[in-house]
C-alpha cells in the first residue's frame, strides 16, 4: 500500500484492508480445513492436544466449520467492497475461493506441487492492497507478486527440512517423501529464481534496491549451496524426517523471512524518499 500510494495511505483504508486481509486469510484456513477434512496427521496432532477445558475451546462440526468461514469470507469481501472499492473486493473474494480450492486439494492429497503453489498465497494480500490504494492493477505490482510467488517455495522447502514438529512438517510435501539432497536441490535452484525475480524491482526501486536484492540474493544463495553440501550425496535416499536428527539446516527458513522484510523496507524506504533523491 505505501508503494502504491508513494506515501501514507488513508488511515481507513489502511484498517479496512489490513482487518479485510485478516478476515480472508482465516477464512482460507477454515474453509481448506473443511474441505481437506481430518487427515490422519491431523487426527495426530489433534491426540496430543489438551482435551477442551484446559484452555482451549471445545471442537466444532463440521457445519459449523463451513459457516465461519463464509461468514469470514462476506465479512472481508463487503469490508472491502463498501468501505474501500469493489475491484479490491473481487480480487479478495477471488482469493478465497482459489486458495480453499488448492488449500483443501493439498490437505487430500499431500501432492508435491502444492509447495509451489503455496507461493500463490501471499499474493493476493499484494494484488488487494495496490487496488486497494489505486482502484486498478499494473505493471509494478505484477513484479511485486512475482518476487513473493518465488520466494514462498525455497522458504517452505526450508521450513519442512528444519521443523521436527509435525506442525510444520505439514506444509511439506509428504505424498513423494523426497530426499533430503533433493530437498536440498529444490531450495538452491528456487532460490536462484527467486533472486532473478528480486532484480526485477530495479526500474522501479533504483540502485538502493537492486544494491539490497543483491546482497541479499548473494546471502541466500551461499546458505543454500551450503545447505546442499551438508545434505551431501550420503543423504540421497535418506528421507526428511530421518534427516532431522543429523543434518539440521542453518534457521534458513527464518533467513528467508528476514531477507524478505529487508527488502520490502528498502524498496519502502526508497518511495518514502522525498523526489529527485
Amino acid at each position: 500500500m505505501l508503494v502504491a500510494r508513494r506515501g501514507l495511505p488513508a488511515l481507513q483504508v489502511l484498517a479496512v484492508t489490513l482487518a479485510a486481509i485478516a478476515c480472508a486469510a482465516g477464512s482460507v484456513n477454515v474453509i481448506s480445513r473443511y474441505l481437506g477434512h481430518a487427515t490422519g496427521r491431523e487426527l495426530r496432532r489433534a491426540s496430543h492436544n489438551p482435551p477442551a477445558g484446559q484452555g482451549m475451546l471445545p471442537a466444532s462440526n463440521r457445519g459449523e466449520t463451513l459457516v465461519f468461514g463464509i461468514a469470514l469470507a462476506a465479512v472481508a469481501t463487503l469490508l472491502l467492497g463498501l468501505m474501500v472499492n469493489w475491484l479490491s473486493a473481487a480480487v479478495a473474494g477471488t482469493s478465497i475461493l482459489l486458495l480453499a480450492s488448492i488449500g483443501g486439494l493439498e490437505r487430500k492429497r499431500r501432492l508435491e506441487y502444492s509447495i509451489v503453489l503455496g507461493g500463490a498465497a501471499g499474493c493476493f494480500p499484494v494484488l488487494v492492497s495496490w487496488s486497494a490504494v489505486t482502484g486498478r492493477l499494473s505493471l509494478q505490482v505484477i513484479v511485486l507478486i512475482i518476487m513473493i510467488f518465488c520466494w514462498a517455495p525455497p522458504r517452505l522447502w526450508t521450513l519442512a527440512l528444519e521443523s521436527r514438529d509435525d506442525h510444520l512438517a505439514d506444509q511439506a510435501p509428504t505424498s513423494a517423501s523426497p530426499s533430503a539432497s533433493r530437498a536440498a536441490d529444490s531450495i538452491r535452484w528456487y532460490s536462484c529464481v527467486m533472486v532473478a525475480a528480486t532484480l526485477g524491482l530495479a526500474p522501479y526501486g533504483g540502485l538502493v534496491c537492486t544494491a539490497c536484492a543483491l546482497a541479499l540474493g548473494g546471502w541466500f544463495l551461499a546458505e543454500a549451496h551450503r545447505l546442499r553440501s551438508r545434505a551431501g550425496p550420503a543423504c540421497a535416499s535418506a528421507r526428511i524426517p530421518a534427516l532431522l536428527a543429523a543434518a539440521r539446516p542453518m534457521g534458513l527458513s527464518g533467513l528467508f523471512l528476514a531477507g524478505l522484510a529487508q527488502l520490502s523496507a528498502a524498496v519502502i524506504a526508497v518511495v518514502l524518499l522525498p523526489r529527485g533523491h
